[in-house]
């Protein structure tokens, strides 16, 4: 979980380090080749996470879809 006000790559070493064992050894230092999503969709690095969550859950399904 992290801050609404927050950004996706503030928080990708910690992301990171929760998949690292299920990644081959020579992809461990690829930070170019990740990236976030939700429902298929590619969320942007550049936008605050709460900004996405709210554009990509809407208001309405907010209480359901927590934590995202």
């Amino acid at each position: 979980m992290a801050p609404r006000e927050n950004y996706f790559y503030y928080i990708l070493n910690d992301v990171k380090s929760l998949f690292d064992s299920y990644a081959p050894p020579e992809k461990l230092e690829s930070y170019d080749e990740m990236w976030f999503e939700f429902n298929e969709r590619h969320l942007m690095w550049g936008l605050p996470i709460g900004v996405q969550f709210d554009t990509q859950v809407g208001l309405s399904q907010k209480k359901e879809e927590i934590p995202w």
